[in-house]
């Protein structure tokens, strides 16, 4: 039944909505784009993954137990008496001016020197990723981006109707040499290429970086083909061993944007990323900002801003590598115990690792078995926007506490084990195996 409209004549029709379902009635009103939007597979697995019988060594979640969170408590405190009506009120669209200042400060740990003014505070570097997105893509652009690559930019990418075309990685990150042929094929082509999206620092999910030396290379040739770089660093903090290496955006201000966050090296709940950006871009992200959100949370903000002004932060993120390595190193000590038929990769930082199966096995089809013995990841076929992945999946060993982190790999050891044993006795003869079998390069592959 729809609803009665009057006519000009005074009289009632009743007006139907588009064709649809007993599902969904409005199914015929929706925008194109929004037909291709499905859920994440992390996601998919968030409720499962967070059971507590289950070791989750799928989810990026950070560890928060080492945040000082009586500091906090009477920071927040102290914030709401002393600038409540601040905080709790609209703000600037571009961000909170201290605040803008502060990020400086964070970013020149990488090379990079800017102006309050070049900043553009936003909901997380999501956001960001997605207002960059939105200012440059129309349907059918071509984003070019890693083998593989962030889950959550392939889902903006797919939202805003791009087409994703891969370059490759392998222990040394994004391949010059890759990314220089593709780029040529798609110019001969004729075939718009807007944006080179890349993760240059303890991959998300391959866990590489990208080799000082390949910086400025990958950079000369977006510049020759007229492609801007959008560098999402989340965790170029975050390393185990050496002091962080020179942003891209500290090699080239006009030919970058540069993606941050809060979330790793701080908190995840306060949502507080940003993009710098060249002037013209920055402009536009402001608007854009503030057509989707008016403004970011004052709050938010005003919280992280105390934090930084009252606390060490410097040693806050020493003790999260500190943290995060030991987690590491359970982790590549559990697979070389229990997996060495498989291979991955050993990242000097961020989350995660990027494992290999033996030969035969399907990381997609293989996940409700593991599920069933109480262990999570994620399919490599989550991190590609053609497919690949069958053969791979992301390990992350950033919140389960070390003993967690050799049990969960003990348990999915076994899920594999069971897994070789039924393809050598009925073959990979599946579709499914096939694909994985033939999927190669998908990643790098180093123990």
């Amino acid at each position: 039944m729809g609803w009665v409209k009057p006519t000009p004549g005074g009289a009632a029709h009743t007006v139907r909505p588009a064709t649809g379902t007993r599902l969904d009635p409005w199914i015929g009103s929706y925008a194109d784009r929004t037909h291709g939007m499905r859920a994440s597979e992390i996601r998919a697995l968030f409720a499962v993954a967070n059971r507590p019988e289950v070791v989750s060594l799928a989810g990026g979640m950070p560890n928060l137990e080492g945040l000082p969170l009586r500091t906090l408590a009477e920071l927040s405190h102290e914030l709401v008496l002393s600038r409540g009506t601040t905080a709790l009120q609209y703000g600037s669209g571009q961000g909170d001016q201290t605040l803008r200042e502060q990020i400086l400060d964070v970013m020149r740990l990488e090379g990079i020197e800017a102006h309050p003014d070049d900043v553009v505070v936003t909901t997380g570097s999501q956001q960001a990723l997605d207002l960059v997105t939105r200012l440059f893509i129309n349907p059918g652009d071509v984003i070019v981006a890693e083998a593989p690559s962030y889950v959550g930019a392939l889902g903006v990418f797919r939202a805003y109707e791009a087409d994703v075309v891969h370059v490759p990685l392998d222990e040394a990150g994004l391949i010059p040499e890759a990314l220089e042929e593709v780029l040529t094929r798609l110019d001969h082509e004729g075939r718009a290429v807007k944006l080179l999206y890349t993760v240059p620092n303890f991959h998300n999910p391959a866990g590489v970086t990208l080799s000082l030396e390949r910086r400025p290379r990958v950079l000369e040739i977006a510049r020759r083909h007229g492609v801007l770089v959008v560098e999402d660093n989340p965790y170029g903090l975050l390393g185990f061993e050496n002091e962080p290496l020179p942003a891209m955006r500290s090699m080239d201000d006009s030919g970058v944007i540069y993606l941050g966050s809060f979330s790793k090296t701080f908190a995840p709940g306060y949502r507080v990323g940003w993009a710098v950006a060249p002037h013209s871009i920055r402009e536009k992200l402001v608007l854009a900002s503030e057509s989707a959100i008016l403004c970011p949370s004052n709050a938010s903000q005003l919280a992280v801003s105390t934090y930084l002004a009252n606390h060490d932060w410097r040693g806050q993120i020493k003790a999260y590598r500190e943290m995060y390595r030991e987690r590491r190193d359970a982790m590549i000590g559990a697979l070389t115990e229990h997996m060495p038929e498989a291979s991955w990769t050993v990242p000097d930082g961020g989350f995660y690792t990027w494992v290999k199966l033996p030969h035969g096995i399907d990381a997609q089809a293989m996940l409700p078995r593991a599920i069933t013995a109480l262990v999570a990841y994620v399919s490599g076929t989550a991190f590609y926007a053609d497919g690949q992945g069958a053969n791979h999946m992301r390990l992350s060993f950033c919140y389960p506490t070390p003993d967690r982190i050799r049990e969960g790999v003990r348990r999915l050891a076994g899920v594999v084990a069971a897994e070789t044993e039924l393809l050598e006795i009925f073959g990979a003869g599946t579709d499914a195996h096939r694909e994985a079998d033939a999927v190669e390069g998908a990643g790098p592959d180093v123990h």
